[in-house]
């Protein structure tokens, strides 16, 4: 079997249950891994749970331990990522990122206790999850063999309490900044044109301080399951110009070209107008930040029998590493704890809008991201 981390054996499921019967003997052991609170499993030499503690057991819904014998952390977890390869948790090539991996690996290899952070991203009874997870893998001994005790540190609400304090309270109070600046600026103004202008650019800046906290809330809502989806027939071909001059206005699209490229009818479609608006602003903003000035990006609508495709384009590629970690919650090549459009483009695009978003991004052709919704055509127009 093939990978690209790892190591991709696997001990086969009768001895697996006989390396569990050997860990349950050990009662103290045990008795000790089950009073904690942390989320715990003792992983076999290739990575595979021989144990997990009640803890694990209750967070992840399963009726027996028994159940995660034999799995590895990421396919326990449900990572998005876990079977992307035949050999499993630990050899896609997202692994090769992950803390999770890195820790057992390196554990393994040095037979030393490591620590690392790891985001994973799961597929949780259908929907989407990000968990920000600090790792500690340790080597243990049970009757002379070899095991690592595996032990996950949910610190979600600290990433998510950093997020929201570096972006959002950062991002927030500039922008207020920047209004009260104008307004006194504007105060001592007599010239019409001046004023005007000046006029032009404090819309600019409400416009996006209130798309600025509208952003925060929908992810905040859509993270607590708080969304409620409001479906309407929306011209897909009107809604990629609005949003283009909407963005035209943003200050990140400054000396950048925003184009439109619709092969499209315009036939009504039925989707949530807002929604869909929130996930391709977030996919303009993306590709405009990526763009240095004078340069452009393309918005295209394409369609086949089923499907509507938005998409949008910049010429810019991003490396292996940021491929593997784009969807995570918390990760940006923008800086600590940026990171959420992307993670916000899949939550929203996929467990509300009910469509896919995906990306490919290359040297030779850019990077293109984008989001596929099923085509429910008004009866009438269509």
């Amino acid at each position: 079997m093939k990978t690209y981390y790892a190591s991709p054996e696997r001990t086969d499921q009768q001895k697996v249950l006989a390396q569990a019967g050997l860990v349950e003997s050990s009662e103290i052991l045990t008795k000790t891994l089950d009073s904690l609170t942390h989320v715990v499993a003792i992983l076999n030499p290739d990575r595979q749970a021989v144990f997990i503690n009640k803890a694990l057991k209750t967070s992840m819904g399963f009726d027996t331990r028994e159940f995660a014998f034999g799995n590895r952390p990421g396919e326990i977890l449900k990572c998005i990522y876990s079977n992307n390869m035949e050999a499993g948790c630990g050899t896609s090539k997202e692994c090769s990122y992950c803390g999770a991996a890195q820790s057992i690996v390196e554990s393994q290899k040095t037979s030393a206790v490591v620590t690392k952070e790891c985001r994973i991203t799961a597929e949780v009874n259908d929907r989407l999850v990000s968990f920000d997870l600090s790792i500690t893998s340790s080597p243990l001994d049970i009757n002379e063999e070899k095991y690592t005790l595996f032990v996950a540190t949910d610190i979600s609400d600290e990433k998510r309490r950093h997020a929201m304090e570096r972006i959002f309270f950062h991002d927030v109070i500039n922008k207020a900044g920047s209004l009260d600046g104008l307004l006194g600026i504007l105060e001592e103004m007599d010239d019409v044109t001046e004023i005007k202008a000046t006029l032009q650019t404090l819309h600019s800046v409400s416009t996006d301080l209130v798309e600025e906290i509208l952003s925060q809330r929908d992810l905040l809502g859509a993270e607590k399951g708080e969304i409620s989806v409001k479906n309407e027939f929306t011209d897909p071909v009107i809604l990629i110009h609005e949003v283009a001059a909407q963005m035209r206005l943003h200050r990140v699209a400054k000396n950048r070209k925003i184009e439109t490229l619709a092969a499209c009818k315009p036939t009504p479609v039925l989707t949530d107008k807002v929604l869909l608006n929130r996930v391709l602003t977030n996919m303009i903003k993306n590709a405009l930040e990526a763009t240095g000035e004078g340069g452009k990006i393309t918005i295209f609508l394409l369609e086949n029998d089923n499907h509507l495709s938005f998409s949008v384009h910049n010429d810019s590629f991003m490396s292996p590493e940021i491929k593997a970690q784009v969807f995570q919650r918390s990760f940006s090549t923008k800086g600590l704890d940026r990171g959420l459009g992307t993670y916000s483009m899949k939550l929203l695009g996929e467990k509300y809008l009910k469509g896919r978003v995906s990306f490919t991004s290359s040297e030779s052709k850019g990077t293109h991201f984008s989001i596929e919704i099923r085509k429910e055509v008004n009866p009438v127009s269509g």
